[in-house]
């Protein structure tokens, strides 16, 4: 019953204003004229200068239909209203009309030369300024194009990582932690993670061209071994610049995406078996030239079933999830855990300084989410599009 109420008002309104509109539709083209110079007169005084000179736009328009005389003054009048509307082009011929035929007699000679002047003062400022905005944009536009070619060469190399169910968490019988537990199934979409952990060389890019700030390499070297002293909140600083720079979603994996991508297939302890070997990883006692005493090189040990390099060892890469102290209750569907101690971040993936032990596939790290510190670095991720 309202909504009919209300549609009948709202006809009943159109129907008022229709007949008024036809009312003043049958007067005779002059007393029209008059009527919307009144009306012109009184949107001048109340400021409304668009709404005039649209007004006299139409008062023009009927002038000429119906073959009318245009009084000099009109041309005055809309030259007022035009300037004071913004259209200063249009005011200039409204005005040079009027002082055209007027001449020195005319009744607004010398304010119509006002108008005039300032009109084609406000012209010439406006076409400058309209000048400065294009070269702005056209600035920007290269320094867009210079930044995106500067860039292109850092933007991380992703790998396609397939979706599938895995068992999330210590699947052995001996050397679990109690965070690692309980194993559960957690299905994963597919989706995108950077085949190296993060370098150097790219995270200069974004202190360079963003706002990620300058970190120390510890004297190691930069280029292409992993970044590190970065925190948690620095890594995300890194995705939201990458992000915007690209128009790619990147971000940081979840902690299941991760599990998933480090494991690639495989329940083992490490995914090329259950014992650390010789040399597979960068750790405390993997036996590579470089444990214990640097970062490697990233891509300096093979890479796992799904093309991803230094999963275990090296840095220990921080992803998006809260830290809990066991999985009850942990997301199944991949998704990073926000809630829980958001204060402190996981990180995954051992490090240099880690035994083999911390450098597992079901291994979890934690600290607080502004920890830094020499062991610590990030890959990224990528959500595929629908």
């Amino acid at each position: 019953m309202r909504i009919s109420i209300v549609c009948t008002s709202t006809l009943l309104a159109f129907a008022v204003l229709t007949m008024l509109a036809s009312y003043g539709q049958e007067l005779p083209p002059e007393i029209q004229v008059d009527r919307l110079l009144i009306q012109a007169e009184r949107e001048t005084a109340e400021d409304d200068h668009f709404s005039a000179a649209y007004t006299l736009q139409q008062v023009l328009q009927l002038y000429e239909e119906h073959g009318l005389e245009i009084p000099l003054a009109f041309w005055f009048q809309q030259a007022q209203a035009l300037q004071s509307a913004g259209f200063h082009e249009r005011a200039i011929e409204a005005s040079t009309r009027y002082v055209r035929e007027a001449g020195r007699e005319g009744e607004f000679y010398r304010s119509a030369l006002t108008i005039l002047d300032a009109a084609e003062v406000d012209l010439e400022e406006a076409r400058r300024a309209e000048a400065r905005a294009r070269a702005a944009v056209e600035r920007a536009e290269r320094e867009a194009v210079a930044r995106a070619t500067a860039i292109a060469p850092f933007i991380p190399e992703m790998v396609l990582v397939p979706s599938g169910r895995f068992r999330m968490g210590c699947i052995a019988r001996i050397g679990c932690i109690d965070d690692e537990k309980p194993v559960h199934s957690v299905r994963i979409a597919s989706f995108e993670l950077s085949k190296y952990e993060v370098t150097f060389a790219q995270w200069d890019a974004c202190t360079q061209y963003g706002d990620c700030p300058w970190v120390s390499d510890e004297g190691w070297g930069r280029g292409n071994r992993p970044v590190i002293n970065v925190s948690w909140h620095d890594a995300q600083r890194y995705v939201d610049w990458l992000s915007r720079e690209t128009g790619e979603g990147y971000r940081l994996p979840s902690e299941a995406e991760w599990e998933y991508a480090a494991r690639a297939g495989t329940e083992s302890r490490f995914w090329w078996g259950e014992t650390r070997g010789r040399g597979r990883a960068n750790c405390y006692n993997c036996r590579s030239q470089w444990d214990r005493e640097m970062t490697a090189p990233v891509g300096s040990f093979a890479a796992n079933p799904f093309g991803l390099y230094d999963v275990h060892g090296n840095v220990f890469e921080w992803v998006r999830d809260c830290w809990n102290d066991s999985f009850r209750g942990a997301p199944a569907d991949g998704s990073a855990w926000l809630s829980g101690d958001c204060d402190r971040r996981v990180f995954r993936g051992g490090s240099r300084l880690a035994g083999s032990r911390y450098m597992r596939s079901a291994f979890r790290g934690r600290n607080t989410a502004v920890f830094r510190y020499a062991s610590v670095g990030f890959r990224v991720a990528r959500t595929l599009a629908p």
